[in-house]
């Protein structure tokens, strides 16, 4: 609430074990134990009181503030030294403070997005409020239908019925406005982004700032034998027997000969017709026998001991390099601690 809580240079606005965890995905964390000496010991209000996370660089003698996080408290603990434990969870949690009620919705994605922030916007108080800016996410046909009589909280709802069928990922900035009459007024977009597309200028080099790099070789997902099943329609669904000699299923030979015969179905709700069926079912049988790779990357921050180096962001594309284990290329900053 526009109040220092923790400054490293106070002797009384002090918090001890801050964390600060960013993720990609999610509403974010933040989380302190305030003594009882901090003057805003007994003004932290839980679920009213917004908090924010700045970082402050100096250069050529001036202070730069950039925001890392801005959430509301949802508990309080007090230990024996009544030292009181926050718990933040970041500000698109807020779209758990309004329920969605019955609707049908028919037309663009940017339009039922719009339809869900105005409509939660209209049953917060103003700091719990988005304005929607921008929107990359698309529908082929750019038609789209949608409807609800469950009464889910507006964050269930945007990411049931936008992220889980759609993809992409929403993201919130605060900026500070000019209101026309010379003052100016706090005001928080959201965006529904397709990709990640900014990248990160630090890299993160083996020798330098990685502190571990750990590779995950799967193959629980492998399917050699794919049956592609369409609409179900009177209690049966599409197949592709009559386009494919009588078979229901599709194989892929020389996987079979190294993995196996392992058999698997997908489903395409939306397909009707038995040959369109079956190629979308060559495409999920390639995509199925490949072995999945996941890479973990733990870096530390160079911006922390030299501002000049530009700091980490999370949602960023960063370049990470490592001679050793033969690898260079562009990753995703999926999570920061700080």
């Amino acid at each position: 609430d526009d109040k220092v809580v923790y400054d490293i240079r106070s002797q009384d606005r002090i918090v001890t074990s801050p964390r600060l965890t960013l993720e990609t995905g999610k509403n974010g964390t933040l989380s302190f134990r305030i003594p009882k000496t901090n003057p805003c010991f007994n003004l932290i209000n839980l679920k009213k009181s917004i908090f924010r996370v700045f970082q402050v660089d100096i250069k050529e003698n001036k202070k730069i503030y950039t925001q890392l996080f801005r959430g509301a408290a949802n508990t309080r603990d007090e230990d024996f030294y009544f030292r009181g434990q926050i718990e933040i969870e970041g500000e698109l949690a807020f779209f758990n403070d309004s329920i969605v009620r019955k609707y049908e919705y028919k037309g663009s994605v940017v339009g039922l997005f719009q339809k869900y922030v105005n409509e939660h916007n209209a049953k917060v108080d103003d700091d719990k409020k988005f304005y929607v800016r921008n929107c990359t996410v698309i529908d082929p046909n750019d038609y789209i239908t949608r409807a609800n009589e469950n009464y889910p909280t507006t964050k269930e709802e945007m990411d049931n019925k936008l992220i889980d069928l759609l993809g992409g990922h929403f993201e919130t900035e605060e900026v500070e406005e000019d209101d026309g009459q010379g003052n100016t007024a706090k005001k928080v977009y959201i965006d529904y982004l397709a990709d990640y597309t900014e990248y990160n200028t630090q890299p993160i080099v083996f020798g330098r700032n990685m502190l571990d790099f750990t590779k995950f070789i799967s193959a629980e997902d492998i399917k050699t034998v794919i049956i592609p099943l369409g609409k179900k329609e009177n209690d049966e669904y599409v197949t592709i027997k009559s386009v494919n000699n009588g078979k229901d299923y599709i194989e892929d030979t020389a996987a079979i000969n190294i993995f196996g015969r392992i058999e698997g179905t997908v489903t395409h709700d939306d397909v009707t017709v038995p040959s369109n069926l079956l190629s979308k079912g060559r495409k999920d049988l390639a995509d199925s026998i490949n072995l999945s790779t996941t890479i973990n990357i733990t870096a530390a921050d160079l911006h922390e001991l030299d501002v000049n180096v530009e700091a980490l962001r999370v949602g960023r594309l960063t370049r990470v390099v490592s001679i050793p284990h033969k690898w260079d290329r562009y990753m995703l900053l999926t999570k920061l601690e700080l």
